[in-house]
């Protein structure tokens, strides 16, 4: 779902928790800190609030998730966007 080699703001992690799992806003911390703590995935550069997804963690989920459910997922985060923005 996200570009390779691009930082993953939280806030949009946490968005996607919550529609594909009802994970709120804390658990949604914790499992950041979670994953960062398991070198899953890494800190954004800049001191933003955000993670970036290391290569090898990204493909394997890709692969999990199969076409299909990527699709239908980038339409749901694309959704949940731009409601925020409207």
């Amino acid at each position: 779902m996200f570009a390779a080699d691009e930082a993953i703001p939280f806030g949009l992690a946490a968005a996607l928790w919550r529609a594909t799992a009802g994970v709120g806003e804390l658990e949604a911390a914790q499992v950041a800190a979670r994953l960062k703590g398991l070198a899953l995935v890494s800190p954004a550069d800049g001191g933003a609030s955000g993670m970036t997804m290391h290569d090898v963690v990204r493909d394997f989920l890709r692969g999990e998730v199969g076409v299909r459910r990527l699709a239908a997922l980038h339409g749901m985060l694309g959704q949940r966007c731009y409601a925020g923005w409207s």
